[in-house]
């Protein structure tokens, strides 16, 4: 090997360290990842939502659909509380060939988690979500004209010009949530009275019967005395408005996106699943980045640069 490496052309000697260096490079950045999520995963103490504090937070729970449609996956056509799929072309340039995407999106409806305490809206906009199912099979159109039962197998993979991948998390299904948690009061979060109040007595201006009423004398006009008894009675009405917004309508607890730079994680397997997968795919990356280090290292010494 030291032998065929040191008579390798110039060329090909660079592309190989250079390969190598990325392989180290990259094996050594990922592994710290996947290390970084694990320990942030192991070290954030799982919450209630009721009595979850206003920050970065840990949920477990089950997803429920929210009342309006269902959320349907668009190449399955399953009720689900999230879905991503992508449709894949697989194309040919002489000897060589690959798959190419030609679509690809992923859900942003919201949809509940829920424990024994509570739910809380989960907004999977910007999370890393990995999906409770994942389903893959072929065909012969940028459309499935049939599920993944019927376009399963090798054979079809051998050939069939189309691959359709298609991920889900069930509705009433374990759910797994990390991420940026707050609580959004119901009503309006800032009252403006005095705008409610010009907004009122405009509207009664407009409306002849109210102004009769306000008319306390009878003589046909509102004065300047029963004006400001209407303002007065307006002022008590919009402030009665306001505390029954503010008492009656029910805060909203919501799961996203964090504002710094912290992962945000929804996941359709259990914490435990999620701690083992990023401790191999970190011990994954690791060895990569040895390898590619050692490739690199022998490579040069076989060259005689070290």
């Amino acid at each position: 090997m030291t032998e065929f490496i040191a008579q390798l052309p110039a060329e090909n000697f660079f592309w190989l360290c250079s390969a190598s260096i990325i392989a180290a490079l990259g094996g050594f950045g990922f592994s710290f990842l996947f290390l970084h999520h694990k320990r942030l995963m192991e070290d954030t103490p799982t919450a209630r939502v009721r009595s979850a504090h206003q920050g970065y937070v840990e949920l477990e729970g089950r997803s429920r659909l929210m009342d309006g449609p269902d959320i349907i996956a668009p190449l399955t056509r399953t009720r689900c509380a999230w879905w991503s799929y992508r449709v894949e072309e697989h194309r040919r340039s002489g000897k060589n060939s690959k798959w190419v995407t030609i679509a690809h999106e992923t859900s942003e409806e919201c949809f509940w988690l829920e424990d024994a305490t509570g739910r809380c809206v989960v907004d999977p906009e910007g999370a890393k979500v990995i999906p409770a199912v994942r389903q893959r099979w072929y065909g012969s159109s940028s459309r499935p004209d049939y599920g993944p039962a019927l376009g399963g197998g090798w054979w079809r993979a051998a050939f069939c010009n189309y691959r359709y991948t298609e991920e889900r998390i069930p509705p009433d299904h374990a759910v797994y949530a990390i991420g940026g948690f707050r609580t959004q009061t119901g009503g309006p979060e800032v009252f403006d009275e005095q705008a409610d109040l010009r907004e009122l007595l405009d509207k009664w201006k407009h409306d002849k019967k109210m102004m009769a009423l306000l008319d306390i004398n009878k003589d046909g006009s509102v004065d300047l005395r029963e004006w400001e008894a209407a303002r007065r009675m307006a002022q008590r009405k919009i402030r009665d408005e306001h505390v029954r917004l503010a008492v009656d309508t029910p805060d909203v607890n919501i799961m996203a996106k964090p504002k710094d730079r912290r992962p945000y994680i929804l996941s359709g397997s259990a914490q435990a699943v999620l701690i083992r997968r990023y401790f191999w795919q970190a011990a994954g990356c690791l060895a990569l980045s040895a390898a590619g280090a050692g490739t690199a290292l022998f490579a040069l010494s076989a060259r005689g640069l070290l």
